[in-house]
């Protein structure tokens, strides 16, 4: 992910970008900005901070979500990515 700060007739702002690398990099990319534009949408600047949980080895299975935003799977870790959506 990457930000950058700019500024329009509205104001200043920030925009978020993300690319992805590997076999697989596009896919989650793509998925990555969905979710950014939906948080967007849903939440704008009011939006709660998201929760970023990790685990490594023997923990990596037992990390799980009820809902989340989205779940990156390596062969030896996982990161679950979460926040509230709106209704």
């Amino acid at each position: 992910m990457t930000i950058r700060e700019g500024e329009d007739e509205q104001g200043r702002f920030w925009e978020l970008g993300v690319i992805g690398h590997g076999p697989h990099g596009a896919s989650l990319a793509d998925q990555v900005a969905t979710e950014i534009s939906e948080w967007n949408r849903g939440w704008g600047n009011t939006a709660p901070a998201p929760g970023f949980r990790m685990a490594v080895g023997d923990a990596r299975n037992r990390l799980v979500a009820t809902d989340p935003c989205f779940i990156i799977d390596k062969a030896y870790s996982r990161l679950v990515i979460d926040w509230p959506r709106r209704s």
